[in-house]
């Protein structure tokens, strides 16, 4: 039971960075055009 929450814990952590970083991705995408 506690593994179980465990690992629904860190999925979502997961989730988060992949969204954090998928957005820092894109940001940088767009200071790239501005620049170049």
């Amino acid at each position: 039971m506690e593994i179980d929450h465990c690992m629904h814990e860190l999925i979502l952590f997961l989730d988060i960075l992949c969204a954090m970083s998928r957005l820092l991705v894109s940001r940088v995408n767009h200071l790239k055009d501005h620049i170049f």
